[in-house]
């Protein structure tokens, strides 16, 4: 009962503090965890994020040089240890609270030129929908900084 009770405060805070930030459409996805349900809907959640469909992803490789992104496992530790894109970094998101999103990190990743490509494992993991989220509306990362890698 108690974990119940801490999810819908979460919720509850999650929803005020991307406030009016996000996307119409997205407000359903807020941390909302991993329940079996329809894929997430394409295009931008938020101002000022990106979306990349797999499409888009080959021309990212071709647009951006190496260093110019970074792309941000936000799956579990041993997910990305079984498999992730050469180059990924792991920050794993979490939906109870325990995000290592880290807006010092992210910033200084930001400040020396690199987009952020957030991705997980598909559009009905919500963990890299809400962790471009977070880093756009409540970390205030800049605009065209942040990606949401939404089918992968």
């Amino acid at each position: 009962m108690k974990k119940i009770i801490l999810f819908v405060l979460i919720s509850i805070l999650t929803v005020s503090a991307y406030g009016e930030c996000v996307n119409a459409g997205y407000e359903m996805y807020n941390k909302k965890g991993f329940v079996k349900g329809e894929p997430a809907v394409g295009g931008s959640p938020a101002k000022g994020v990106g979306y990349l469909d797999i499409k888009d992803i080959t021309e990212v490789f071709k647009k951006f040089k190496q260093i110019d992104y970074v792309f941000i496992d936000t799956r579990p530790v041993d997910l990305f240890s079984e498999c992730t894109i050469k180059g990924a970094i792991n920050i794993p998101f979490s939906f109870a609270g325990a995000s290592k999103l880290d807006k010092d990190v992210l910033n200084a990743k930001v400040a020396s030129g690199k987009k952020l490509i957030f991705f997980c494992n598909s559009l009905k993991c919500y963990r890299s929908l809400n962790a471009s989220l977070e880093s756009k509306c409540s970390l205030g990362l800049p605009d065209d900084s942040v990606f949401w890698f939404g089918r992968g």
